[in-house]
């Protein structure tokens, strides 16, 4: 939260804004938990959208805020790696 507030933002504390305010809509899990095909499906989706968000931030950021510059490419590269690994799972 401190990140936020130095950037002047304000954070948002109630779990019922998280949503209206997240990159990406809240995704209900399979009806069958043992869809494991359904659950690996939707993690990769999830993890694509998540690098897709951390590479805007990072174009967004990479001539005025360094710091966050650095923090969402680190950030878009752990997504990446977890991808690759979520990936080889399908295959």
């Amino acid at each position: 939260m401190g990140r936020i507030i130095q950037l002047g933002g304000v954070p948002v504390a109630r779990p019922a804004e998280w949503e209206k305010r997240s990159f990406l809509p809240y995704y209900e899990p399979p009806r069958r938990g043992n869809d494991l095909k359904a659950l690996i499906k939707d993690s990769l989706k999830l993890e694509r959208a998540s690098i897709d968000f951390f590479q805007k931030l990072a174009l967004k950021t990479r001539d005025s805020d360094l710091i966050t510059y650095r923090m969402a490419m680190d950030v878009m590269a752990e997504e990446a790696r977890d991808e690759q690994r979520i990936s080889a799972l399908v295959e």
